[in-house]
């Protein structure tokens, strides 16, 4: 209805072509606002804020999994060092049983009075010496464990604790945190 106005005058003609650019120029614009329509700086904080809480749930979820990891190796370790201290225990008790028989578990000295046999205080102090290399086992690993454990809880709490800064897009739009 502009255009139809503008061509009943002589000048009207010569800005026909002007104003017909301008028409299409509002028109992209529009269009443009309607499929990109800026977001709500709320909306965008709260998308900043959500992204950090899922930045944080992530790193509580690969916590949980290290320690039930840890904990899976401490039962796993306990479990063999029974297992070896329960087999180190049997064949005792198999030697013991078979110097009884034997009447190697005795001896008298020269008092007359009795006393473990030397095949007695050997087996023991093997065993002995056996048990105390696995449990050194056991506790180097313990500690092992407990400090690779420290170490990745430090790193997470590190990156969780660290400044966050918004990021922005060249429009000012908050797209992400870091």
């Amino acid at each position: 209805m502009l255009l139809f106005g503008i061509r009943g005058f002589k000048v009207g003609r010569e800005l026909e072509g002007t104003f017909e650019q301008f028409v299409e120029q509002s028109k992209k614009k529009m269009e443009e606002q309607q499929a990109n329509p800026k977001p709500n700086p709320a909306e965008q904080e709260m998308q900043a804020k959500m992204q950090l809480e899922q930045a944080k749930a992530q790193a509580e979820a690969q916590k949980a999994d290290m320690d039930a990891q840890i904990e899976k190796y401490k039962a796993d370790l306990k479990a063999q060092t029974d297992m070896q201290v329960a087999q180190m225990r049997a064949e005792t008790d198999i030697k013991l049983k078979a110097m009884d028989k034997s009447g190697e578990l005795v001896e008298y000295d020269e008092l007359g009075r009795q006393q473990a046999s030397a095949v007695i205080q050997n087996t023991l102090e093997q065993s002995n010496t056996a048990i105390q290399s696995n449990m050194a086992a056991v506790i180097q690993a313990i500690q092992a464990s407990n400090e690779q454990q420290t170490q990745a809880l430090a790193q997470m709490l590190a990156q969780l604790t660290k400044p966050k800064a918004v990021v922005r897009d060249a429009n000012g739009k908050i797209v992400g945190v870091q």
